[in-house]
Formats: structure tokens, sequence, C-alpha cells
């Protein structure tokens, strides 16, 4: 509708941008029902009686917007009813995933400390500052001795195994086993190296029989060059050397030794030995009482070799055999004893 005076009204549903007007500009009030616009007034008035516009009429200028069809200069982005814009609807943001849960972080058990190093006590408590001590304890029954003390000697020659070298736990002087070596007409029994030139070696000994001839101890270079107890006129414990094959005490081969120490067979006896390679000189006791001294090379001591070695076992001569059972073994620097 045309308002007289050429002036087209403002229309409007609340406020607007100005400018915003209706898409074709013919609309009357009828076609925009709710709209807040005054009524045009009687023809010839000559003014607009605005209603809820949102900018006042011009002085006769046409506003922006001359309602002529498609001459807007900015169009509405949408026409709504008599003209009024409608707002877009704000765009729908896509949902936001919550933060994903932080797993707890396992726990890690600390590394398994290494277990202390195992000590195994000497098998002999006489063993602080000695050579070496066994007791024959670390091996199992039916094994060979500790081979990192000991070597295996069968019929003369080293074995790594012997089945007449073997410790046992059917007797112990002290714990719960003993080397048991079987006698025979050869030499059975254990060697180790010695590594000084004085030394005293310890031994407990216990005899199937005693009779004349077997060697129980050497000590020097091997069975051919060695000093040694060997049994006498039956049952006489006595110093034997290898080379000249003297015998010590002087009566022990005419049966004439009241010094001499008797030996009885199943019963342990304690045996001390003493090389001193200075002198040449050799002694020997039984449970502590000497039963044999060999002074300044008398009966021809040898001086003894760079390792000298010890034998201990059975060793048959003149047709004498016996089996041996062997325990508690030292050997130092200074002597052992008994206890």
């Amino acid at each position: 509708m045309t308002a007289a005076g050429g002036l087209q009204p403002a229309q409007g549903n609340g406020p607007s941008a100005p400018g915003a007007g209706g898409s074709s500009g013919s609309s009357s009030p009828s076609e925009s029902p709710g709209s807040n616009a005054a009524l045009s007034p009687p023809s010839g008035s000559g003014q607009m009686q605005a209603g809820n516009v949102g900018a006042p009429a011009s002085n006769g200028a046409a506003p922006a917007s001359n309602g002529a069809a498609g001459s807007s200069a900015v169009p509405a982005p949408s026409a709504g009813a008599g003209g009024a814009s409608m707002t877009d609807p704000p765009a729908m943001l896509p949902p936001v995933a919550p933060p994903p849960t932080a797993m707890p972080t396992p726990m890690v058990p600390p590394p398994a400390m290494p277990a202390p190093p195992v000590t195994t006590p000497p098998s002999d408590t006489n063993c602080p500052g000695l050579f070496f001590c066994d007791g024959f304890e670390d091996v199992a029954a039916g094994s060979s001795p500790n081979a990192d003390l000991w070597q295996v000697i069968d019929a003369y020659a080293p074995r790594d195994t012997s089945a007449n070298v073997q410790v046992s736990a059917a007797m112990a002087r002290s714990g719960g086993q003993a080397l048991r070596v079987l006698g025979s007409g050869s030499r059975n029994g254990i060697v180790a190296s010695l590594p000084e030139q004085s030394y005293f070696i310890r031994a407990w000994l216990r005899l199937d029989s005693v009779p004349q001839g077997p060697v129980l101890i050497g000590v020097g270079a091997d069975q051919n060059n060695e000093v040694r107890l060997r049994l006498w006129s039956p049952s006489l414990a006595t110093v034997n050397v290898s080379q000249g094959d003297a015998v010590r005490p002087n009566g022990a081969t005419s049966g004439n030794c009241p010094t001499c120490v008797t030996l009885v067979p199943d019963t342990w006896f304690c045996a001390e030995m003493q090389i001193d390679n200075a002198t040449r000189s050799a002694r020997l006791w039984i449970d502590g009482v000497e039963a044999a001294n060999l002074p300044n090379g008398d009966g021809g001591v040898p001086a003894q070799p760079a390792s000298p070695v010890v034998f201990l076992g059975s060793m048959g001569l003149q047709g004498g055999t016996t089996g041996v059972w062997i325990d508690d073994v030292a050997a130092g620097s200074e002597r052992v004893g008994c206890n």
C-alpha cells in the first residue's frame, strides 16, 4: 500500500537493520499477520504514523529499499511475513569426545636382587691359615673326592673316577662321610700338590688290617721318591724313605723297638707328618705321640721337589694289603694337631 505524498511506510517486526525491507515492496498489512506497523492514515493526510518502526521516515526521500521489485541494494538473507528478516539458528557443533581416561601406569616390580654368593665353610674346623683341608662332605656319596683338591690314583695311574676310591657314607670320623680306598697290590688313593717346601700334613685313618708292607701316606715327587708312613713288623707305624728303603725307628726291622707305636685295626687314629726341605728332615706323630724322627738327612731323606705331592691311600708292598678309611685331612705350614 502506497501512502499519500509518495512515501512507503516502513514495516518491521521488532528492531530490524535499516534498509531491510520486504522482498517485493508491494505487500499489504493483511499479508503480514502479527505485524506491529500502524495502519495507513486517511488519504491526503501527508504523513505516516509510524508504529514500532526502527527507523524514522525521511524528509520525502525514499528509504534505501524503494519498494520496486528486485531493486533492493542488499537483499535480505531470507524473507519472512511482512518482509521481516529471519535469523538462521546457530550452527550445531559436532560433539566433542571427552579426553581419553589415562590408564594407570602398571606397577613394575623392582628387579630381583642377585642372590648373595654361597660360601661353603671348610669341612675341617682347623682350616683357617692352612693350605687346604677336606672332610669329604662336599660331594655325594659314591662320587670321587673334590677335583679342585685331589687327583684320583688307581693302579698307579691318574683317573677321573675309580670304584676303588670313592666318598662313602658308611663310615666317618666326623661329619657324615669319609673317603674309602680299597686295598690291592698296587697304589690306590688320592694326591694333592703342596705349595711350600716345609709343611705339616694331618689325616685321620682307619685300617681294615695291619699287615707288614702297606704305605698309607707319601710326600715327595712320586712313589719312587718320597718319605712314607708305612706299616712294618706287623702293626708298627714307621717312616720309610723310598730311595734306599731306610726305615725309622731303627729297631722296627728287627722287632726290637720300644719307642715304636703299634696300630690297631678298625680304629680311627691321627697321623701327622712333617717335611722340612731346608734340613732334609722328617717326623711322624701318631695320636700326638712322636713315632719317628729323621733329622738332617737321616735315612737318606731326599730334598723335596719344587711342587711336592702328598699321597693318601693304600699301596701294597711285601704282599701286605689293607683297605683304609680317610677323613679330616689338613695341611699347613705349622703343625695342625689332632683336635
